[in-house]
């Protein structure tokens, strides 16, 4: 039984109905590399989606697309990759999600994120992301790696923190 359902702090995401809790969390979010990859302020998110519990993002305004703004300027200067390419970043923010997950009391959870975040965790192709996952076997590696994530495509994983 679902114990509770952590979701990206994008609208994408939050739009999804269930009796069961929601609970946003900036770190599964979209990897930030292009607008439409931006979130909205957070007054709007929670009136909006007034089930949806925004207690732990801790911003108004989006600091991620901000970082990134600063970095290589509004979308109309730069339209290539952001975050992609900040393989440190995403590492830290992927454990980041991690460690949230596991510091939870409920053991049966559903996240709800974006398919470039987790194919960054589940088959990195950035030096630095290379061991945020690891598999147990073969067979789940084989399963995890051979496909991309398609659009609403359910996963399941059991993972442990060292």
């Amino acid at each position: 039984r679902v114990e509770n359902i952590d979701t990206s702090s994008s609208s994408r995401s939050s739009n999804t109905r269930t009796a069961v809790p929601f609970i946003a969390h900036e770190s599964w979010r979209e990897t930030v590399n292009f607008l439409c990859d931006s979130r909205r302020p957070l007054p709007i998110l929670r009136s909006e989606f007034p089930a949806v519990n925004f207690d732990s993002v801790q911003h108004d305004d989006d600091p991620l697309w901000h970082k990134y703004q600063i970095e290589y300027g509004d979308h109309l200067e730069f339209d290539g990759m952001r975050e992609s390419t900040d393989g440190m970043h995403l590492y830290r923010r992927a454990r980041e999600a991690w460690t949230m997950l596991s510091q939870r009391p409920e053991r049966n959870v559903v996240v709800v994120g974006h398919s470039a975040f987790f194919m960054h965790m589940f088959q990195p192709y950035l030096d630095e992301m290379m061991g945020v996952v690891e598999y147990a076997d073969d067979e789940v590696r084989a399963l995890m790696m051979d496909a991309g994530f398609g659009n609403c495509e359910l996963k399941s994983v059991a993972f442990e923190i060292p």
